[in-house]
C-alpha cells in the first residue's frame, strides 16, 4: 500500500460506485478520517491525482451535466474540508517519530505485599522498598519536565514504611494516583487518600468471593469490598476504578465484574491482559493455560456491544489496545495513542522502562539510583523505541497492507512482545481489531 496518495478509501460492501452512498477516506499516514459521499470521493480522487480545482469542476460538468459554477463550489468545498484534515499536505506524507517527554511516571515503590496473587508480575525480596529520598527526588525531578501525573504501585504501595510521607509530599506537587489491592485501607487511610489522590485503582479479580479469593487469597474479597465502601464515604466515590486481570479463572465472570461495579456505583472499570511474567510465568498452567485469543475476543465484543447499546454509563476499558477511532489527545501532544516515549516506569530496584508491559531487559533504559530521569528520557534506547513506534505500521508486512494501520498503529508493542517475542509483529488481536474497525465504520456510514 503506497504512501504516494493522501488517503485510502473504504466503502461498505455494495456501495462502491454509488454517488449517494457514504464512503470513508482514511489519511495515508495519520489517524484521521472523513466520511464522504460518492461525488466528494470522486472530487478528492481527482484532486489527489494532481488535477486542478478548475479541471475537476469541468470534469464534473462534462460527466454529470451540472452547471460549472455549481461544480466549482462543490470542488472548493471538498478541497477545503480535506485541507482542514491535512489530507493534501506534503509534510504529512510521512509520519514523524515521537519526541520523548514525560507526561507521567509509574513508580513501583515497594515489592512488599500482604497477598500472594497467582498472576503478579512483581518478583523479588518481599521486604524491598525504594528509599523515600529517591522517590521524593523523582517526584521533584518530573516537575521540571511538566509531568502531569505520578502513579504509585507495588507490590502493595500502602506497605511502604514511608507511605504517609510520600502521599503528603506528592499530593502537593502533582496529580497523584495509586494502585492498591485495597485490603489495608482503614478508615484513617481512606481519609488520607481522599485528601491526597486524584484517582485510586482497586484490584478486583472476581465478582464474588469464591472467584476473587481463589486468585488473591482467603478473605481478600470482603476486605476489598469494605475498602470500597470506606473510600466512597471518604469522598472518593467518583475517583475509583476497579481493575481486573483477564485470566483462566475469571474469564466467565468478567461481565459480572461490570455488573458488580454498577451495583457499587463505581464510575470506571478496567480489564488488563494477563502477562506471562513474574509469578504468572511459574504458575501459567493455573492462570493462563488454555486461555486463547478467541476467549478474550468474545469478551471484547461483549463490551463493544454493551457500549454501543449504552447499557452501562461508566467508562469500561476492556484491554483491547489499538482500537480507537480518534487518538486520545488529552494523553499526548501528538497523534500516537501508545504511552511509550511519554511515560517512564521505575521498578522496585530503580530500573527504568518505557512501559509497564515492556519491563524486560531488552527495553531497560537506565537506573534511577545512578541516572536522572531526563538523561534516561533522551537516551539512544528511548529514541530507538520512539522511532519503532512510528515505523511499525509500515515495516510489519501485515500492517503495511492494512487500511486501519494509522488508527491501530500496529497494536500494542508490549502485547506484541509478550505474544511473539518481538515488537516487529502485531499482537494476537490484529484480526479482531480489523473486524471491529470495519463494523464501527459501517455503522457510522449507515447512520449518515
Amino acid at each position: 500500500m503506497s504512501n504516494s496518495r493522501s488517503f485510502f478509501t473504504y466503502c461498505p460492501q455494495g456501495s462502491e460506485g454509488s454517488l449517494e452512498k457514504s464512503c470513508l477516506l482514511l489519511h495515508s499516514t495519520c489517524p484521521r478520517w472523513v466520511a464522504v459521499n460518492g461525488t466528494s470521493l470522486e472530487i478528492a480522487d481527482l484532486l489527489d491525482k494532481g488535477q486542478s480545482p478548475e479541471e475537476t469542476a469541468h470534469h464534473l460538468t462534462a460527466r454529470y451535466g451540472i452547471p460549472l459554477d455549481s461544480a466549482r463550489k462543490d470542488v472548493l468545498f471538498v478541497k477545503e474540508e480535506l485541507r482542514k484534515q491535512q489530507f493534501f499536505a506534503e509534510t504529512s506524507r510521512a509520519p514523524s517519530p515521537r519526541s520523548p517527554s514525560i507526561n507521567s511516571i509509574f513508580l513501583h515503590i515497594t515489592k512488599r505485599c500482604n497477598l500472594s496473587c497467582k498472576h503478579c508480575y512483581v518478583v523479588g525480596p518481599p521486604d524491598s522498598d525504594l528509599p523515600v529520598s529517591l522517590i521524593l527526588r523523582m517526584i521533584d525531578e518530573v516537575q521540571d519536565h511538566r509531568c502531569s501525573s505520578v502513579t504509585l504501585s507495588g507490590g502493595e504501595p500502602l506497605l511502604h514504611p514511608e507511605i504517609r510521607t510520600i502521599l503528603s509530599y506528592a499530593s502537593h506537587k502533582t496529580k497523584l494516583q495509586i494502585l492498591t489491592n485495597g485490603t489495608l485501607i482503614t478508615k484513617e487511610m481512606a481519609a488520607l487518600l481522599g485528601e491526597a489522590v486524584s484517582a485510586i485503582q482497586i484490584s478486583v479479580d472476581g465478582s464474588a468471593q469464591e472467584i476473587h479469593d481463589a486468585i488473591r487469597g482467603e478473605g481478600s474479597f470482603d476486605r476489598t469490598m469494605t475498602a470500597v465502601e470506606r473510600l466512597q464515604k471518604a469522598g472518593l466515590a467518583d475517583r475509583i476504578t476497579l481493575s481486573t486481570t483477564i485470566m483462566r479463572q475469571n474469564l466467565h465472570d468478567l461481565p459480572d465484574v461490570i455488573a458488580l461495579a454498577e451495583r457499587l456505583g463505581i464510575p470506571s472499570v478496567r480489564f488488563l491482559p494477563l502477562r506471562k511474567s513474574g509469578r504468572a510465568h511459574a504458575l501459567w498452567h493455573q492462570v493462563g493455560s488454555g486461555l486463547r485469543a478467541e476467549h478474550s475476543e468474545r469478551f471484547y465484543q461483549f463490551v463493544l456491544d454493551l457500549q454501543q447499546r449504552r447499557r452501562y454509563g461508566a467508562s469500561i476499558s476492556c484491554g483491547l489496545s489499538g482500537f480507537l477511532l480518534k487518538p486520545p489527545v488529552e494523553q499526548s501532544d501528538d497523534e500516537y495513542w501508545c504511552p511509550v516515549g511519554k511515560k517512564l516506569v521505575v521498578d522496585g530496584d530503580g530500573n527504568i522502562y518505557p512501559c509497564v508491559l515492556l519491563m524486560e531487559d531488552d527495553f531497560l533504559l537506565g537506573n534511577a539510583f545512578h541516572q536522572g530521569l531526563g538523561e534516561v528520557l533522551h537516551s539512544d534506547r528511548m529514541l530507538e523505541l520512539c522511532s519503532a513506534l512510528c515505523e511499525r505500521r509500515t515495516k510489519i508486512p501485515k500492517c503495511s497492507q492494512c487500511l486501519w494501520r494509522n488508527l491501530c498503529q500496529s497494536g500494542c508493542m508490549g502485547q506484541a512482545f509478550d505474544h511473539c517475542g518481538t515488537i516487529w509483529e502485531t499482537d494476537h488481536f490484529c484480526d479482531f481489531r480489523n473486524r471491529a474497525y470495519q463494523g464501527a465504520f459501517d455503522r457510522i456510514l449507515q447512520g449518515m
